[in-house]
């Protein structure tokens, strides 16, 4: 849009002395060939369907931005935009392109919901024919007949009336979120478990105001269990310490959205070099903590021992070389650790799966199959199981994540139908309450035998 706004600005400043009219004459006079440059591309673009795996629109978007920036500039009389998009037919296409663009997100909002965030490939043409077939029809009976109309007061005055009904009815949506009454008063307690922000009690908050979300039971921040990590870690803070032995004190430290590893950034972008900084916080927290195990809890994905990490001094490093570094600065200041196995990552949005959407054809998957989390969770357990193995008295190894999930399956929903997730990856209270006493079962005779050595 603002590139449009551009090529508009330009044409209007445009006179025969000025340097708007030089740029446009130049690009009128080399118009074939800059048209010719863009169809070219917009054919080119077209065979990349599918490639494209990075977050659209994001860069990617340029290039037929780009394109289409060429095409209008190079004016009507650019042999390619004369001989083919001239032509009667395009004409009515490009009318017919903006009704497409809006009426296709209706109905591949339907079908997202009717089928729980998996459209099939036929439902998705289907949805793609429906939005031309009903682009056709708006366009022909009502957006040409408007265009006859004579534009007067009346025109104007009934344009704003619709358009400030339509604000007023899509703002009220939105404050309501939906239409709650719609749901039974079961699906809409669940509904609050999955959207609780989980702030931190003031008399749980650390005094001191680290940057990092921090979470402490005393008030003193005196804790001999400290549990790190990410954004798993939030969602594990409100009820991790009411599972704990009554000779056990708990702090909490979390950077959600980064990983505990000393000096690692993820990307030179202002948003994750805040939360990289949480990150550094947190260890440096660690280090001056009086706790004597550092349970850590986090999102580590398929661990890579060589997967090339940048530091926050612009060089780079391997994982191995800084997760090594990472442990042994944490032994080395008189702790032990002990790594939770992160819990499953499920292939559904809970609101799907609980089929609190409009149209729900079907709910989709709840779960998936205990092997799948088996091979999911399998190159943390090796990992980890390596550094056990390498220091059995001070490293540990806890099979928290099994907690929600039985000999065959792990599932979104508990014993009974109560949601364990608010996403794909991340836990409610009553998730984190079976993975918290799950992780209790381990860290209680660790955490006992520590304190009873002299």
């Amino acid at each position: 849009m603002g590139a449009g706004v551009l090529l508009a600005y330009v044409h209007y400043r445009a006179t025969d002395t000025n340097t708007y009219g030089a740029i446009r004459r130049f690009f009128e006079r080399n118009g074939t060939f800059f048209s010719l440059a863009a169809s070219t591309g917009l054919v080119a673009i077209l065979f990349t369907y599918g490639l494209v795996t990075d977050a659209y629109p994001g860069v990617w978007a340029i290039f037929p931005t780009l394109c289409a920036v060429l095409l209008i500039a190079s004016g009507k009389e650019a042999w390619f935009n004369k001989a083919v998009l001239s032509r009667s037919s395009m004409v009515y296409v490009g009318w017919l392109s903006y009704p497409i663009y809006l009426w296709h997100w209706v109905f591949l909002s339907i079908a997202f919901s009717s089928y729980a965030g998996h459209i099939p490939t036929h439902v998705k043409w289907i949805a793609i024919l429906l939005a031309c077939l009903f682009a056709y029809v708006s366009f022909t009976f009502i957006e040409v007949p408007i265009r006859k109309m004579k534009a007067d007061k009346k025109m104007l005055i009934g344009t704003i009336v619709a358009l400030l009904g339509t604000a007023l009815l899509g703002g009220a949506v939105s404050k309501t979120d939906g239409v709650p009454q719609r749901l039974s008063s079961d699906l809409r307690q669940a509904l609050t478990t999955i959207t609780n922000d989980r702030q931190t009690p003031e008399a749980n908050r650390c005094t001191d105001n680290p940057i990092f979300d921090c979470w402490t039971q005393t008030g003193k921040q005196d804790g001999n269990v400290l549990l790190i990590g990410n954004s798993h870690t939030e969602h594990l803070k409100s009820v991790f310490a009411s599972f704990a032995p009554n000779f056990a004190r708990v702090d909490i430290y979390a950077a959600g959205g980064t990983r505990p590893l000393e000096d690692v950034v993820q990307r030179f972008t202002e948003k994750q070099l805040i939360r990289d900084g949480k990150a550094h916080a947190v260890l440096d927290a660690v280090h001056r903590s009086s706790a004597k195990l550092v349970v850590i809890s986090n999102t580590w994905g398929n661990i890579n021992p060589d997967e090339e990490v940048l530091l926050k001094d612009g060089s780079k490093s391997t994982f191995e070389a800084v997760f090594k570094q990472t442990v042994l600065n944490i032994i080395n200041s008189g702790k032990k650790i002990a790594f939770m196995i992160d819990n499953p990552t499920m292939p559904n949005e809970m609101e799907n799966c609980m089929g609190i959407r409009p149209i729900n054809l079907t709910k989709g998957e709840c779960g998936i199959a205990r092997k799948a989390y088996d091979n999911q969770s399998a190159s943390q357990r090796e990992y980890f199981t390596k550094w056990y193995l390498a220091y059995p008295d001070q490293i540990f190894v806890i099979e928290s994540g099994a907690a929600l999930c039985n000999d065959e399956y792990c599932s979104m929903l508990g014993k009974n139908k109560e949601p364990l997730y608010t996403d794909t990856g991340h836990l409610t209270d009553a998730g984190a309450k079976l993975v918290s006493e799950r992780a209790w079962l381990s860290i209680t005779p660790i955490l006992k035998d520590i304190l009873e050595k002299p």
